[in-house]
């Protein structure tokens, strides 16, 4: 509990403190395949707090979470794919109940995505390759992104799944894209 210490007078803090515990699991599949050895690390809703519980999916992409206190929860999986060289990385929303709750991380294989990023002549071609290339997700994954490095002729390739996307460089507000599904 988060508490503001007046300058003068008292404060009175109540707390409540509960023993009582959940649990959370499910299955990490990719393209309805299971992901071995994804990490899954659980956070209340304010991403500036430290995490609560991590987890890695077993062989058959099934993970656990014991011992959790029932709430809302955001959970940021992180799955290999391809050779392993590659990681995919989604952010869900989770409400752990007071009875053992069980959540399933989906992810689609990812697309290819490679462009060309073209500035006004009145900027120098050399400041390209400082900048980076924002993808931020829209719908429901809103807000988990990626940030791509581009070359210095302005050219960029990253993976990303499929679905909406705000594009724009570094803080600069973009434009919604939808990268399709990789046939």
């Amino acid at each position: 509990t988060d508490v503001r210490i007046p300058a003068r007078g008292n404060l009175t803090v109540d707390l409540q403190l509960s023993n009582e515990t959940s649990s959370l699991s499910g299955e990490v599949r990719m393209s309805g395949t299971p992901v071995p050895d994804a990490l899954l690390v659980l956070h209340r809703p304010s991403e500036a707090e430290a995490p609560v519980a991590t987890a890695v999916s077993d062989k058959q992409g099934v993970y656990q979470f014991a011992r959790v206190v029932p709430g809302s929860y955001s959970m940021t999986v992180e799955a290999a794919y391809g050779s392993g060289s590659r990681l995919a990385q989604k952010t869900f929303s989770v409400e752990i109940k007071e009875t053992p709750t069980r959540f399933n991380c989906e992810f689609e294989k990812p697309t290819v995505v490679t462009g060309r990023v073209r500035l006004s002549q009145s900027v120098s071609p050399s400041v390209l390759s400082s900048m980076q290339l924002l993808f931020i997700a829209a719908g429901p994954n809103a807000g988990s992104g990626q940030t791509v490095s581009l070359t210095r002729d302005g050219t960029f390739e990253t993976e990303l799944e499929p679905g909406a996307y705000r594009v724009g460089l570094e803080d600069r507000p973009g434009q919604e894209v939808e990268i399709p599904m990789s046939s």
